[in-house]
């Protein structure tokens, strides 16, 4: 299927017939697939190509990192981004041809947003190393120098996932450490004995360049691209038209693309876009802004209409305000009268409930167990009691208050709580 794994696989001296004709003579699933399969001929050049779509990128480039695992290699194959296009690629009579979707002899991750190209496989990066991990990892660089070992028994063997190894984009390395030399001499016997060869390859960028070129799938897929975007243009431009809110989302998305900054669309959009600003702006400050930014654009007179609104709204927020501090005055001037009255009440009810004390009443601070014969002067027993100080107390009758307002006793100064 590739020229590394040809070249090793068929010619290891001890090869039976049976697997030279499975070699040679048997087409794979991907030769026999050829004839059911429809290919991309030359690209239909777009119209709208030349737009300088935000989202779509001219120039490929070659991925830095490659494999199942990048995230470009996953959105193409769960197609969560409809900017990223899965890819296959067939060698056919020695020209690469391209189709869209999987199960071609190399499958690619396309991004057309930033013209990322990415080789789904697997590789084991440690290269021959056998004092290193041998497992495939679905992530490695465009300098991977991958091991690979191929045995006759792995002819046949049909893995879901590709081995880089197996890749037309991968090329035999001459590029061998030391360690890995004595690990090939070390194993060259039990290799012949199993039918097997271990060998490097590293990433073959120039065949895969050859393939996008030759296949022409990049300029496939940013045409098409480009078709789709202008497409997409259109519908939404209609909406505008239905819906005269949505003009001024349609307007920032695209009229900072230099091609289409005078399209017809854009200039119907600009004209809707005004005329409904002007005419259901309602918040002052954003209306005043409007108003400014039209103010030399007037044929229709929608900005004399905002101006006369302008100052409407200006008007009923003005009432709105005087309207509002006349309510909070008068609410502030009833709570002061009402605090006056409480205060007036409090003050009655405690010259009436002072004139009516006897011996035996309680107070703020105790029980009333004495009092003077002009009944001005009170002994209290003192419920708040201060270490230090007695247990009874004189108190004059206009420092006397109910039991509910509670006692506080400073060093012998009885006052109430509230």
């Amino acid at each position: 299927m590739l020229k590394t794994k040809k070249s090793i696989r068929c010619s290891f001296a001890l090869i039976s017939a049976l697997v030279l004709v499975a070699c040679n003579s048997t087409p794979s699933n991907t030769e026999q697939a050829v004839s059911k399969t429809v290919y991309i001929n030359a690209p239909n050049k777009s119209e709208y190509i030349d737009i300088e779509w935000p989202d779509i990128k001219k120039e490929y480039v070659i991925s830095s990192w490659h494999g199942y695992g990048t995230s470009d290699a996953q959105s193409a194959l769960n197609r969560t981004d409809p900017n990223i296009e899965l890819v296959s690629l067939d060698k056919i009579s020695g020209a690469w041809k391209a189709r869209l979707g999987a199960g071609g002899e190399e499958e690619l991750a396309i991004n057309l947003a930033s013209g990322r190209v990415t080789v789904l496989a697997e590789a084991k990066v440690n290269g021959i190393d056998l004092n290193k991990s041998s497992k495939a990892v679905p992530t490695f660089g465009v300098s991977v120098k991958a091991g690979c070992i191929k045995s006759v028994f792995g002819l046949l063997k049909d893995d879901k996932r590709r081995d880089f190894c197996d890749s037309e984009f991968s090329k035999l390395s001459a590029n061998y450490s030391a360690n890995e030399v004595a690990t090939e001499v070390l194993t060259s016997f039990a290799q012949a004995a199993l039918l097997s060869k271990m060998y490097k390859v590293s990433f073959d960028v120039e065949e895969l360049h050859l393939a996008l070129n030759e296949s022409k799938i990049y300029e496939h897929l940013i045409n098409e691209a480009a078709d789709r975007r202008y497409k997409i243009f259109q519908s939404q431009f209609q909406k505008t038209k239905l819906d005269h809110s949505k003009s001024q989302t349609f307007i920032n998305k695209y009229s900072n693309i230099a091609q289409l900054k005078n399209h017809d669309y854009l200039i119907e959009a600009r004209n809707n876009a005004r005329a409904y600003a002007l005419t259901t702006t309602n918040d002052i400050d954003e209306l005043s802004d409007i108003i400014n930014k039209y103010k030399g654009d007037d044929l229709d007179g929608l900005v004399a209409d905002a101006e006369v609104r302008l100052s409407r709204l200006m008007k009923e927020k003005y009432e709105r305000e005087e309207q509002e501090k006349a309510r909070i005055a008068m609410k502030q001037k009833q709570e002061r009268i009402a605090k006056q009255r409480k205060k007036e009440q409090e003050r009655l009810a405690l010259s009436s409930w002072r004139k009516s004390l006897k011996v035996g009443d309680n107070t703020f601070c105790g029980r009333i167990i004495e009092t003077n014969n002009n009944r001005t002067m009170y002994k209290l027993a003192l419920s708040a009691k201060l270490s230090g100080y007695g247990s009874e107390q004189w108190v004059h009758i206009n420092e006397l208050y109910q039991p509910w307002r509670g006692c506080s006793n400073k060093n012998g100064h009885l006052s109430p709580l509230s």
